[in-house]
Order: structure tokens, then sequence, then C-alpha cells
């Protein structure tokens, strides 16, 4: 009888295994669906990421292997995903530059990657970094305070990282959520003053006075009336051919 159970086993893993390696490495058609539009859509974005954009497909096979992982059936598929997942944000992190737009998104699903397969301290870094070059990312706050409430016991750093999420994006539902459950009080944290952009105006140019002539002396006249020829007569100098 257990023969038969080892053998019911070795069948199940070698099913998982050649599903597993049944799929294409990246997404099919149907889980482009749900991965972010910049995964979807490359080629609008060609402008907003700039020339290295080409590199960011493994961004988006990183992020699929996440959601591989949420469906998986066995710890093997579990951890195989993880690692390609891993494999691919390491990827892009090497070959993107420091300040590609979406560098703190990237270093956030890697730190959400480290943290699903228990390596807390490289998570909290890849986290703390995202949240760095992007205060206004709302997940890697969550992601954060997640991981140091459940996984570290930190439920202190927990509300003050979700503190400071509040203060940057002090209207965000998930945000106010987590900061009563971790026992924040209310009013909510103050949030940053975020005064308006100056538009610089160019300076207004100088007003300069127009130049003053001086006044012809009592009697005297112009030289331009000096030059004016003599017409008409005496009673109507103006008027060549008027009768006198």
């Amino acid at each position: 009888m257990s023969g038969c159970l080892r053998y019911a086993g070795f069948v199940l893993m070698g099913l998982s295994l050649n599903a597993l390696a049944a799929q294409p490495y990246g997404p099919t058609a149907e889980e482009m669906k749900v991965l972010p539009d910049y995964c979807r859509n490359p080629g609008q974005w060609g402008a907003i990421l700039g020339p290295s954009a080409g590199w960011n497909n493994h961004t988006c096979y990183g992020i699929n292997w996440i959601n591989r992982y949420y469906k998986s059936r066995t710890g093997r598929e579990k951890r195989d995903s993880l690692q390609n997942a891993l494999g691919d944000f390491n990827y892009s992190i090497t070959k993107l530059p420091p300040d590609f737009p979406l560098m703190p998104e990237i270093r956030m699903y890697r730190g959400i990657t480290y943290a699903l397969m228990d390596r807390a301290g490289e998570a909290a870094a890849d986290l703390q970094q995202a949240i760095r070059m992007s205060p206004g990312l709302v997940r890697a706050y969550n992601e954060l305070a997640d991981l140091y409430e459940s996984k570290l016991g930190q439920r202190g750093k927990a509300l003050e990282t979700i503190t400071e999420g509040l203060r940057h994006n002090p209207d965000v539902p998930s945000l106010q959520r987590r900061y009563t459950r971790l026992g924040g009080k209310l009013p909510y944290p103050e949030p940053l003053a975020r005064p308006a952009p100056a538009v610089a105006e160019p300076p207004a140019a100088p007003v300069q006075a127009a130049p003053q002539e001086a006044a012809p002396a009592a009697g005297a006249g112009t030289a331009q009336d000096a030059e004016k020829p003599k017409i008409g007569n005496p009673k109507n100098p103006y008027c060549r051919f008027c009768p006198d």
C-alpha cells in the first residue's frame, strides 16, 4: 500500500513539474490582461520610459511569476515561481539605469518577492528604497508595514511606516485602515504641505522715459520750419493758388 502511495506521489510531482515546464516563460495572452498597463502597451510607454524601456520586459515577467506563485498548488511550483521572479527583477535592476521611471516599482516588487521567500531583511531594504525613491508609492508602505507586523513582529515600526505613508498620501483608504488597526490615534497624521509649483515669469522690461527735447527759444523757429518753402500769400500762406 505504501508503495502505491509513493508511486502516486511521484506521478503527481511529475505532473506538477510538467505543468510548470509546459507554460511559457513569459506571460500568456490571458495572464497579460492582469499585468500593469506598461506591460500590456509597451509601445505607448516608450516615450515615457525612454530608450531603456526594452529591458523592462523582465519586470513584466517578474510580476507575472508572482501572480503564478499565488496560483501554484505545490511548494515546488511556488519556489520555482519566486526564484524566476527574483531572477527577472535582478535582471531589470542590473540592466536599467538607476533613474529609470519604474525603478521604485521594480524595487517594490523585488521586496515583495523577498518577503514571500522569507528573506525579511532584504525585503525591508528594497521596500524602504522604493519609498525613498517614490514617496507616493502607496503599496510599498502597505507591504513594508505588513512585513514589520507579520514577519518581524515590529508593530511599532509598522505604525511608523503607515504614519509616514499617510503624510504623503493622506486620503488613501488602505493606509487609513492599517493606521486604525495598528492603534493610530485620530485625527489622521497631518499631511505634508504641498505648495503649488511657482510659475516663473520673465521680469518686466524697465520702462525708459522718452528723451526730452529742448524747447525752442521764444520767437525762434525750428530747423524744420526754416526749411519749409514759403507758399501762398500773406493772408493764407498754406494755399498757393488761393485768392488774397
